[in-house]
């Protein structure tokens, strides 16, 4: 599995799981050196990569400390995993990247055994009140198409001095999406042969190229388009429950998860801010076998969280409890299921990945992929005739309601809305507190001509993907479109004739408002709690001005480190009306 990696010998603090702390904390790095070497060699500086502070060493707060064996090298050696505290009494608050250098033993004083740079690692505050305002925003979706969506969010959060620090909620990366057209051409050309994978640039540009111009500490969690996978020829393989281990039954070409640990940083962990515990989980937990795909065509995308995660959740809502601090949860997916907040507590099978299901899965993917329009989508999994991998879902939303979560903060759905929960409130009920902040619809999209939609939707209804493709092609090819124009025209159609089909209920499953086996639940709301979704800010329309308005982010005012208010902005700097949130 080829992986541009840049986190090696540096697990925390890292790109996306950056250290946030005052001059009076010391900064703790995890570090793996080769078994055998002294960590007392290791030198470690902070370096001012957004302003004009020399680089500055930092000192031992303290001696380190072995916490066991480490990672394997690249070259499979045997390494040991330490904890090494620094003094920061003498810094400048500001963003810093953490620089690694070390030296073997005294037979080798020449070799460097460990040497590497996180960028926007660490950021020291001035001081840390908890009434801070911090971004919240999901599914960047980085793809080579739509860099200047990414490119607009990066210039309008740097331009702002009164930002903390983002977090930017799942699906950082896209793997190949690129539009509803693409999605079905790769159909026409799903045939087993040489795997090609676009995380290797896409996480490369995320971490080398984009991310570290933020000029703010940036907090990002794994979302469904971070994970996919996919085995050697774009097998479907042999039935595996290995989820990141290696598999001994399959070849594997890529697992976006290990892509995802080797760039941007650990898959789940939490820090604090004010009186405020967050907890940043991982979200798209199913088997590597569950996360197959030809490409970005995949059968399952919705969440699932294991039982060795929920434990540490639960572990780290308990030692919040008792040092008296608020919890706030960041997961991709909304675990109470449905879509798009209705009908709720309904949960999506789990399907098999097959060459010959690929038309209904991309069918079924594409015609969520990009749209505004509410049409299904897969919120959250379950095994079909598993009574336990549902249980694992009962469980994780138990410990949730149990410990008073102030709020989950989401993304997966592209769009801005809160649902409220008063104390002793069915959590699936239709009966709660409901506001929007919703986007702007772009004005200026193109009509699609109503006989290639008509056209479009008999294709779509007798599954001829192939026809559909070439028919689409050679309306652009006659009206003489090429690039932005030809795509607009393309999605147009596309998303005209997906939207008449779901309003006649030609593709939405049977689905229920929490079931009746969900009913006996009876999960309720133990405190009040807010179920909050957040804007997208990029994905596949980018070729007007007008498209980057339904593209933005949140920004949260924060009151003893948990949000109190939002504000949605999109990326060209236009705002919406804010909400506020019931804080008990």
């Amino acid at each position: 599995m080829s992986i541009d990696a840049t986190i090696d010998c540096i697990h925390y603090p890292t790109l996306g799981c950056p250290a946030l702390l005052t001059p009076a904390s010391p900064l703790t790095v995890w570090l793996s050196l080769p078994e055998g070497d002294d960590p007392s060699s290791v030198k470690v500086a902070l370096v001012d990569r957004h302003g004009s502070t020399p680089e500055q060493p930092l000192t031992p707060a303290s001696a380190p400390v072995a916490l066991g064996l480490g990672p394997a090298s690249p070259k499979r050696k045997r390494r040991t995993l330490w904890q090494i505290d620094l003094d920061l009494s003498s810094v400048r608050p500001a963003l810093y990247d953490l620089a690694v250098r070390s030296t073997a033993s005294e037979t080798q004083p020449n070799a460097v055994t460990a040497s590497e740079t996180q960028p926007n690692a660490v950021r020291v505050y001035a001081e840390i009140t908890g009434d801070e305002k911090v971004v919240f925003c999901g599914d960047s979706q980085y793809h080579v198409d739509n860099a200047a969506c990414l490119e607009r969010f990066i210039t309008a959060i740097n331009a702002r001095d009164d930002i903390a620090w983002v977090a930017l909620i799942g699906d950082g990366c896209d793997n190949g999406v690129k539009s509803k057209l693409n999605m079905l051409k790769l159909v026409v050309r799903a045939r087993p042969g040489p795997v090609h994978s676009y995380y290797i640039a896409e996480f490369g540009d995320l971490a080398k190229r984009l991310l570290p111009r933020l000029n703010k500490p940036l907090v990002l969690v794994p979302g469904n388009h971070d994970g996919m996978a996919a085995y050697a020829s774009y097998a479907e393989g042999t039935p595996s429950e290995a989820y990141l281990e290696p598999d001994p039954a399959n070849e594997v070409a890529y697992d976006g998860i290990h892509h995802f640990r080797r760039t941007i940083g650990p898959l789940y962990f939490a820090f604090d801010w004010g009186k405020t515990r967050y907890i940043c989980m991982n979200s798209f937990e199913l088997t590597r076998a569950e996360r197959l795909g030809y490409h970005a065509v995949v059968a399952n995308w919705g969440g699932f969280v294991r039982a060795e995660q929920r434990g540490w959740l639960e572990d780290e809502l308990e030692d919040a409890s008792a040092a008296h601090r608020h919890a706030v949860v960041f997961m991709h997916h909304d675990p109470r299921g449905g879509s798009e907040g209705a009908a709720l507590g309904y949960y999506s099978d789990v399907r098999p990945y097959r060459y010959d299901n690929l038309v209904d899965i991309a069918i079924a993917y594409a015609r969520y992929v990009g749209s505004n329009a509410s049409t299904w989508q897969q919120e959250w999994m379950k095994r079909p005739n598993d009574p336990g991998h549902l249980e694992e879902t009962r469980k994780l939303l138990s410990v949730l309601l149990d410990h008073q979560v102030h709020c989950l903060i989401m993304g997966h759905d592209n769009e801005n809305w809160v649902e409220s929960y008063g104390k002793g409130a069915d959590i699936f009920s239709e009966i709660r507190a409901l506001q929007t902040y919703s986007s702007s619809v772009p004005p200026g999209q193109p009509v699609p001509p109503p006989s290639e939609v008509k056209t479009a939707k008999q294709l779509l209804k007798a599954r001829q993907v192939d026809t559909l493709v070439n028919v689409i092609e050679s309306s652009a090819d006659a009206r003489g479109l090429d690039g932005a124009e030809r795509t607009a025209h393309a999605e147009a159609v596309l998303e005209a004739a997906f939207e008449e089909l779901t309003a006649e209920g030609a593709f939405d499953p049977e689905d229920s408002f929490a079931p009746v086996e969900i009913n006996r639940w009876k999960l309720r709301a133990k405190a009040p709690i807010h179920f909050i979704h957040v804007d997208d800010v990029g994905a596949y329309k980018h070729s007007r001005e007008s498209h980057f308005a339904v593209y933005g982010y949140v920004v949260a005012q924060l009151h003893e480190g948990r949000p109190i208010g939002l504000q949605r902005y999109n990326v060209l700097g236009e705002a919406n009306d804010p909400v506020s949130l019931l804080v008990v």
